[in-house]
């Protein structure tokens, strides 16, 4: 099973349209800030979790997403937009920190779309993210070790050239220094990744 491949199918469809017509934006753009930051999510999640003080917050953090939002996400984002994104700014800021605004400016410069539109496409993202792993450890009972391992898991699967410019980006002072490699390989991951897969109803 993919995981990657799983939670990226949760940002796909219905969901990229709502958000597109939410912020008044082409669906196109917010696929690609999805492509983009889906990864980058996951990588400050892993890094993170790296450490026992981080793995028990992150484990405690999930206990708040069950998953009970993946069973309607369209209708959340339409319903209750305002706390999603409240909730998601500050995944954001926890998970990314001082690299959050240099890759919003990124990312910004790479799709077209205002960093501040950036930020709010990623900050509905981030809680579908914790929604999908706190759905894996409820389905199958995890442990920390066990959120560990799951988190781990689903950042490898994630295209790895990627991955390693965003553990490098992740551990530098958020200078965005690499972040021009990681967005082109992001571009071009995502038109490999999203045109082999079918619209969410």
């Amino acid at each position: 099973m993919n995981l990657f491949e799983n939670l990226t199918g949760l940002l796909q469809g219905d969901t990229v349209k709502n958000m597109a017509k939410q912020f008044g934006v082409d669906e196109n753009a917010v696929q690609k800030v999805v492509a983009m930051g889906l990864p980058m999510i996951l990588g400050g999640l892993n890094k993170n979790a790296s450490d026992e003080q981080g793995a028990q917050s992150l484990n405690n953090a999930l206990d708040k997403h069950d998953g009970s939002l993946l069973g309607n996400i369209t209708s959340m984002l339409t319903s209750n937009s305002g706390g999603l994104l409240q909730d998601g700014m500050g995944i954001l800021k926890h998970v990314l920190g001082n690299t959050q605004q240099p890759a919003q400016n990124q990312i910004s410069k790479t799709t077209g779309l205002d960093a501040g539109i950036v930020g709010n496409i990623l900050a509905l993202a981030a809680p579908v993210v914790m929604g999908f792993l706190g759905q894996q450890k409820k389905q199958q009972g995890l442990d920390v070790n066990g959120i560990v391992n799951i988190v781990n898991t689903t950042t490898k699967q994630a295209p790895q050239q990627e991955m390693g410019l965003i553990q490098k980006f992740l551990d530098r002072d958020g200078d965005g220094s690499v972040l021009d490699d990681v967005m082109d390989i992001g571009s071009k991951f995502l038109g490999s990744f999203f045109s082999n897969k079918n619209p969410q109803k």
